[in-house]
């Protein structure tokens, strides 16, 4: 059986509460009123996909040292930056003042600043993400790890950001050596 489809005019659905079907007995009907009373809430609206993934755990930390692995740990980084919405973050330079113009031409001064500026806050967000996410998957134990954590500290932290797109590129420059 085919069910008969009718235009949904309204994002509004009924719902069963107290006298929303009165009894023959309770009703008073008014002349003026064609409808009976419906006690109407809104739709359900669909909820957005969440911001952040539960992540499977990394089950083997990439060594950069070592350089072995590398390909496996490039596949698996992958995956969790496309997951997590990061991997443009990855690969783009942050947003320029003269992008910002190209792309608002009908703006100038102040506004055009904030406009950059809010453009440099999301980048600056996700590339804090995306050190992160880096950052956990990689093991820097070994006779090197002090001097790498500090190369780290002082490269790619500054204040409470993180250059994650920089400590990725540094992690792949150690395994072209």
């Amino acid at each position: 059986m085919h069910a008969e489809r009718f235009p949904v005019s309204s994002r509004m659905v009924a719902s069963e509460g107290p006298m929303l079907w009165p009894s023959p007995a309770q009703a008073t009907y008014d002349k003026r009123l064609t409808t009976n009373i419906i006690n109407w809430q809104p739709a359900a609206q669909p909820t957005a996909p969440p911001s952040q993934f539960t992540m499977p755990p990394v089950t083997k930390r990439w060594k950069p040292r070592s350089g072995d692995g590398y390909i496996a740990w490039q596949a698996d980084l992958e995956d969790r930056l496309s997951t997590t919405g990061l991997y443009d973050t990855s690969v783009q330079e942050p947003p320029t003042l003269e992008q910002t113009q190209k792309a608002y031409p009908h703006l100038s001064g102040y506004d055009l600043f904030d406009i950059y500026l809010l453009g440099m806050q999301g980048y600056n967000d996700e590339n804090t993400q995306l050190f992160h996410v880096v950052k956990s998957t990689i093991d820097l134990t070994g006779p090197r790890e002090e001097a790498d954590l500090k190369y780290i500290a002082r490269h790619f932290h500054d204040g409470m950001k993180r250059d994650g797109r920089g400590l990725l590129l540094w992690l792949k420059s150690l395994r072209d050596r």
